[in-house]
């Protein structure tokens, strides 16, 4: 706050301790009219605040009403792409079905036909086993005939050389005896 100047004449008239209390009655208006202007100027501001608030939430309400149009617009759109994608998927799953269903039934009838070749195969195979075997079985026969004939003629050749060597031994043991008797 300024400082106060009593004019001098009034200061005279006053007297100095009327002057302070004059100054200070003056101060304390001053402060109240202060005071007072702070007030009215605060309501003031109070109140184009309130009304630049509502205005802006008003505008704000108007904005996400709008933005809320547009994401119920979006919303449908994508709902609709979404409708046509799973018909899509569905159509490929009718595909994929059909092509499985096909390929099993290729696959059902080649195997058959695997199976057929694998049995006739089989049983042609086995067929030869058992012809080799018998035979195999005709010439082991034989030979081993052949072989206990041999073994029947070495028996009666081993029977003839040792009676051989046994009537040489007697022979040779009285061939001793007379010579040393």
């Amino acid at each position: 706050m300024a400082v106060l100047e009593i004019p001098k004449p009034l200061r005279d008239k006053l007297g100095e301790e009327a002057t302070d209390a004059f100054v200070h009655i003056v101060k304390d208006i001053d402060l109240n009219a202060r005071q007072d202007a702070i007030l009215i100027a605060e309501e003031r501001l109070e109140r184009r605040l309130t009304e630049e608030i509502g205005k802006v939430n008003e505008r704000i309400t108007s904005e996400i009403g709008k933005v809320n149009v547009e994401i119920n617009k979006v919303n449908e759109r994508i709902t609709l792409e979404i409708g046509k994608v799973n018909i899509e998927i569905g159509k490929v799953n009718e595909r994929i079905t059909s092509e499985i269903g096909n390929v099993n039934e290729r696959m059902t009838s080649e195997v058959g036909k695997i199976n057929e070749r694998m049995s006739s195969e089989v049983a042609r195979i086995n067929e030869r086993m058992t012809s080799e075997v018998g035979r195999i079985n005709e010439r082991m026969s034989s030979e081993i005939g052949k072989v206990n004939e041999k073994i029947v003629q070495s028996k009666g050749e081993i029977i003839k050389w040792m009676f051989i060597f046994w009537a040489s031994q007697l022979g040779a043991m009285f061939a001793f005896l007379k010579i040393f008797i």
